[in-house]
């Protein structure tokens, strides 16, 4: 029979175990205490950025040095779903969703989805929703904003840490010398004649060759556009094209016969035919003697 083991041998078996296991809970508890610090850190942090800048003046391109410190700093824990959160907690208070700027956001009175926007010089055309031209006042913002997103970590500061270096701003890592644009609010055009003559060239391509996938889905947004900006004349009509040539001046001449040289000839010879039936027979050899 195997020997019999005594309760204190038991519990020095026991006592190991027990302190691990107490490790363990002590150990997830702290994880579990350190995240809920970072997120009412964070959320301490929105509800400040929602009152930036302190100065109803402020420049975004070149502001205030204690409110950029403060920014930096409550961004150190952020996460770039954070960083959403903030944006849409200052438009839900008609702000710009850039925490320097002060100006309110853009807002539009229709109701249409999509807006169009042409490049500087014309020649580049972009079809942007409009929630998201309404997050801001101007494009220089959301370029602005966009540029601190990007840096932020897309997961939680509990599970890779908060960052050690500070967020770098657009206008500070401009070039040194290069001139700042002015701050001119974005403009969501309406349909002007070269909106209008973009619909009605897709809208022929569509009926003469057809469209993929991308220029069905340009067409309906431009023909929607278009639509609610009360042009219904131009909104995806779909008549028929018609091909108008151009008149000839005049009869047209008929074409000159041409010489057919080389007719009847068997590479380059041309035997000397002759039509006269009387001339064949008499040339023919008198075999029989008749």
């Amino acid at each position: 029979m195997p020997p019999k083991q005594s309760k204190e041998s038991k519990s020095s078996e026991e006592a190991p175990q027990e302190s691990q296991i107490r490790a363990t809970a002590i150990r997830h508890a702290k994880l579990i205490q350190e995240q809920k610090d970072i997120q009412n850190n964070v959320l301490d942090n929105i509800i400040a950025f929602v009152d930036l800048p302190s100065t109803s003046d402020a420049d975004p391109a070149n502001p205030l040095t204690a409110d950029v410190a403060s920014f930096k700093r409550g961004l150190r824990t952020f996460q770039q779903r954070d960083y959403d959160d903030l944006i849409t907690e200052r438009n839900i208070s008609d702000k710009c969703g850039y925490t320097l700027c002060h100006r309110p956001k853009k807002k539009d009175e229709t109701t249409a989805t999509d807006r169009i926007l042409w490049g500087e010089k014309g020649t580049e055309l972009k079809i942007v929703p409009r929630a998201e031209l309404e997050k801001w006042c101007s494009q220089k913002c959301a370029e602005r904003a966009m540029f601190v997103r990007v840096q932020l970590n897309e997961s939680p500061a509990w599970v890779v840490g908060a960052k050690k270096e500070d967020i770098i701003l657009l206008d500070e890592a401009r070039p040194k010398g290069q001139p700042k644009t002015s701050e001119q609010p974005t403009k969501s055009l309406a349909p002007s004649k070269q909106d209008v003559a973009l619909a009605d060239g897709i809208r022929q391509l569509a009926i003469r060759d057809g469209l993929n996938a991308e220029d069905e889905e340009a067409l309906r947004r431009i023909q929607q556009l278009v639509r609610e900006r009360g042009r219904p004349d131009h909104a995806g009509t779909s008549e028929a094209v018609k091909l108008v040539e151009n008149k000839p001046k005049g009869t047209p001449r008929p074409p000159k016969p041409t010489e057919t040289r080389d007719a009847g000839a068997i590479e380059g010879f041309r035997p000397n035919l002759t039509t006269d039936d009387n001339e064949n027979d008499s040339s023919e050899p008198n075999i029989l003697g008749i």
